[in-house]
């Protein structure tokens, strides 16, 4: 019993602590994605108004759930909370590499074939069968349309759709 109220106090710490950490108006948060997308309005399938790059610092003009109104210089729009960070996100490691973000692909980069030395390690590796299985979930995700994950998303009231 003499440990009843810091369990409690714990609980409610636990609970409360990320109510207290959440975004404010006037606040300050920075982009995580390669690539995020600022909204018209604060709905998941809203028109896009603006997209800014990695690590990028937002200012908070409003919050509204889990929706927040940002700014970046002359862009702004509705970001999903979860799309942002409350620090600036360090530099990947695993992506700077890259000379540029995977929208900038050019199809005829994308569609190159697999050279013999990629071939023979994917055999190597057991996987041999890799462009079947490919192909396999190709049309297993045609048969997804964006209607069925939004209905999904709603439904289970994930991502953009939690309150």
């Amino acid at each position: 019993m003499k440990n009843l109220p810091r369990l409690c106090v714990g609980v409610l710490a636990f609970f409360c602590l990320p109510l207290l950490l959440a975004y404010e108006s006037g606040g300050k948060a920075y982009t995580k994605k390669l690539e995020t997308v600022l909204l018209d309005e604060p709905k998941p399938l809203a028109h896009p108004a603006a997209k800014i790059g990695y690590a990028i610092e937002l200012n908070v003009e409003q919050v509204n759930g889990s929706w927040l109104l940002v700014s970046s210089g002359a862009n702004r729009g509705w970001v999903f909370a979860g799309n942002v960070a409350e620090k600036k996100p360090m530099a990947n490691p695993k992506t700077d590499f890259l000379p540029s973000a995977a929208s900038e692909t050019t199809a005829s980069v994308a569609a190159r074939p697999l050279d013999e030395v990629a071939q023979n390690y994917g055999a190597q590796k057991g996987l041999g069968e890799a462009k079947a299985d490919v192909e396999w979930v190709e049309q297993q995700s045609a048969q997804v349309n964006s209607a069925a994950v939004t209905e999904f998303l709603q439904a289970k009231k994930l991502g953009e759709f939690q309150q």
